[in-house]
């Protein structure tokens, strides 16, 4: 009876702990805001989230409906906070009806506050592609969904964002995790300066992951490719990028002017004739090795339809040969280490593909184990296909017959 008496003390004792650590809700339908889709809420919504911000740890509620914002909601706090849907089955959704960044979260002064974002749809205006459209070929025109300078910790859960011109998740802080994030037709279009276009852009992030996340271009919707589907850059290091679907951008997974320790794993990459592509560490010497373990690379739903621009390898200044479902190009040793394993990458001519090489690996001490790489339908694509590979390559994998593979020095 004792033993019973002290669980049930302990229990209650625990849920108090727990209600006196949650930050007081604000709901933005008391503050005016509709959800209705006609009536602008911006003022609504921005007078809910600065008195939130008057309360440690508020949390900022949205109940299901439609939320016009007449103008970008830009938020500038060192606190942290929560921003979430009331309801997941039913997400609330922030739209606006033009062009601009929807959501725009930044730290005063150094990377101070938490932040979590869920439950929530992100609903921007980007025009089809075409010669006329306002913001192509402009360098600094790009817009967000979601974007996140600066804080501490970061956790995006469960959103979705669309028709953005620029970037789905734009993101640094010290620590940032995006999990079963949905980006439909976030795209970009510069290639001379090729600096916007992402689903997921993540940069100076030093521990997080991106999981569980469908990152998607329909270019026959968008009508042109999108920049890349997931990108780390800038210093990141110590992330996590596992079981995402990625596909209709220029390359699908690019990583570069990072510190490394990347986990690349079971993600299925498509829609893009570069589907992973490793570039030069931030300082040489100073990274850890990449694994890219059991992900699936194809081509496969990347139609052959004039007008789609491919950016990388594929300008006149490029070597084409870099264009590959893999592409790993680095200066001397600094992605010693890297390990390639278990990965299924297949070439199918029935698909648009530019290069002669199906992977292309351009970087001293790689390793490509249990790996399996196949060309079918070749036929169709009416050019010899290789393997590229540094003499220095330890390669133990399942190549089909009909691609050849060819050794050279660094």
């Amino acid at each position: 009876m004792k033993k019973i008496v002290f669980i049930i003390i302990c229990t209650i004792l625990a849920n108090f702990l727990q209600a006196a650590n949650t930050g007081k809700v604000f709901n933005v339908r008391d503050f005016g805001a509709t959800g209705n889709g006609k009536k602008d809420d911006y003022s609504s919504i921005i007078r809910c989230i600065n008195e939130a911000l008057k309360e440690p740890e508020s949390i900022i509620e949205f109940p299901s409906g439609r939320y016009l914002l007449s103008q970008t909601l830009f938020v500038e706090s060192n606190a942290t906070f929560t921003i979430r849907g009331v309801s997941s089955a039913k997400k609330p959704v922030l739209f606006t009806k033009t062009a601009t960044t929807v959501l725009s979260i930044k730290s005063i002064a150094g990377r101070k506050g938490d932040l979590k974002i869920s439950n929530l749809s992100f609903e921007s205006k980007n025009p089809r592609f075409s010669q006329n459209h306002p913001f192509i070929n402009k360098k600094l025109s790009w817009k967000c969904g979601i974007k996140v300078f600066d804080k501490d910790i970061v956790h995006i859960d469960d959103v979705s964002i669309k028709d953005v011109y620029g970037f789905g998740i734009h993101i640094s802080a010290n620590a940032a995790y995006i999990d079963k994030a949905i980006i439909n037709d976030c795209w970009g279009f510069n290639p001379v300066d090729d600096n916007h276009g992402d689903g997921i852009y993540v940069w100076y992030v030093f521990n997080g992951s991106v999981t569980n996340c469908i990152v998607v271009n329909n270019f026959n919707k968008t009508g042109q490719l999108g920049r890349a589907g997931i990108v780390l850059e800038y210093e990141c290091k110590n992330i996590n990028v596992q079981n995402n679907y990625v596909s209709g951008y220029d390359r699908g997974i690019h990583i570069e002017s990072d510190y490394g320790n990347l986990n690349i794993s079971e993600n299925n990459v498509s829609g893009s004739d570069l589907g992973i592509l490793i570039g030069q560490p931030q300082i040489d010497g100073k990274n850890y090795p990449v694994v890219v373990n059991n992900n699936t690379i194809s081509n496969r739903n990347l139609k052959m339809i004039p007008g789609l621009r491919k950016i990388w390898g594929a300008r006149p200044a490029d070597q084409p040969e870099t264009r590959t479902l893999l592409s790993i190009i680095a200066d001397s040793n600094s992605r010693d280490g890297t390990v390639i394993s278990n990965n299924t990458i297949i070439l199918d001519g029935n698909y648009s593909y530019f290069a002669n090489s199906i992977i292309d690996v351009e970087a001293n001490g790689i390793s490509l184990i249990n790996n399996k790489i196949s060309l079918i339908n070749q036929v169709k694509l009416n050019k010899p296909i290789k393997v590229r590979l540094l003499k220095n390559t330890i390669m133990k994998s399942n190549i089909s017959k009909n691609l050849s593979t060819i050794y050279k020095d660094q």
